[in-house]
């Protein structure tokens, strides 16, 4: 019978040589990771989110204190149409040169085709972050069933 119960050591862990973690936006946004952003209605998440975008897409500091990677952002809006994001990034003085790339309100369901054709783009792209908002938008399943949601985090 084969044995697939061996647990390593503390020793082993210890040992272990990891690279250093890479930051999109220092010490919030990691390179390679899941990020969630949550609070009540109103909250102005997505003006942070179109901020980070910015400051991500241009290399610069968040707030003129986070550090940031540059790299192209997508951005794949389900709660505002396109006239309101035009009309933040106006407000947030976007350059319209920068590389982000955004769909808007498409009702796409997050499935594992959508998340090929996300990844496919970004791969042709030099997309280093994808954001959405909100994920609320992209399922129909239950947000307080841990193995429902599982299968659509997985995705991300």
């Amino acid at each position: 019978m084969l044995n697939l119960f061996k647990p390593n050591t503390l020793n082993e862990l210890m040992v272990k040589e990891f690279p250093p973690q890479r930051w999109l936006v220092e010490k919030l946004i990691p390179r390679e990771g899941l990020t969630i952003l949550s609070a009540r209605p109103s909250a102005y998440k997505t003006w942070l989110m179109l901020e980070s975008a910015i400051a991500i897409a241009n290399g610069r500091p968040l707030f003129n204190h986070f550090e940031t990677e540059q790299t192209g952002v997508l951005i794949i809006d389900e709660e505002s149409n396109e006239n309101v994001l035009q009309e933040r990034f106006r407000c947030l003085s976007a350059d319209d040169s920068l590389p982000i790339y955004y769909m808007s309100r498409t009702e796409r369901l997050m499935d594992e085709s959508y998340s090929r054709e996300i990844i496919s783009f970004c791969q042709s792209n030099d997309i280093g972050i994808v954001m959405f908002d909100s994920l609320v938008r992209l399922h129909h399943k239950n947000e307080n069933d841990s193995g429902e949601m599982s299968i659509i985090l997985n995705h991300f």
